[in-house]
């Protein structure tokens, strides 16, 4: 009887405990997010500790819900003015780091693609130099048109290109054939053992 009573006598002193204020609110927030190095809704420019109560109790319970909201979802939920809510957003979207960029750093990443030789020069022109890395490249035929023989290709043609990389062969219908391998490893001038070693399949 006495476990029962002292069960019960906490949990009253839990619902006797009064809802966080809105600065309190943040306050916990901002010991929170110091442990995990995260920024919190009560970080974005424009947002007080008010501010961030109502769009929680809107619903908008961390910075992505904000990130993907719309200025007007956010005027509703506040009052504030559209070119608050578009900073708001803003700053979520920057905040969680969403992977946009120039279109100029895009550029600059583009040229550290390289170009995987197909064993066909004719195939290699149309491909402006061969399969890009850093892309998926769809290849469909019919049943026997060597799509598999160019995945083989390609597995010892990246390492005679680029001697110390590796090949990813994820084999959906069983026709990875290490016998293949050697062979164009042969042909490639390259140590079959070792070319085997950096194929990698699944």
């Amino acid at each position: 009887m006495k476990e029962d009573n002292q069960e019960v006598d906490e949990m009253e002193q839990e619902l006797e405990q009064p809802e966080l204020e809105s600065e309190e609110l943040c306050e916990v927030e901002e010991k929170s997010s110091r442990k995990t190095k995260q920024k919190t809704i009560c970080d974005l420019p424009g947002v007080g500790a008010a501010t961030a109560e109502k769009l929680q109790a809107a619903g908008f319970q961390d910075l992505m819900a904000v990130a993907v909201a719309t200025p007007g979802e956010l005027i509703d939920a506040t009052g504030m003015t559209q070119a608050t809510a578009k900073r708001v957003i803003a700053g979520a979207r920057s905040a969680l780091d969403m992977g946009f960029e120039s279109g100029a750093e895009y550029l600059e990443r583009r040229k550290s693609i390289l170009r995987i030789k197909t064993g066909s020069s004719a195939f290699d022109t149309l491909l402006d130099g061969g399969l890009e890395s850093g892309c998926i490249t769809e290849c469909f035929g019919q049943y026997g048109s060597s799509k598999t023989q160019l995945a083989h290709q390609l597995a010892v043609n990246v390492q005679k290109q680029y001697p110390g990389s590796y090949a990813v062969f994820i084999d959906t219908e069983s026709t990875f054939r290490p016998e293949r391998i050697i062979q164009f490893s042969k042909g490639a001038g390259l140590d079959p053992d070792d070319v085997l070693k950096h194929i990698k399949v699944a």
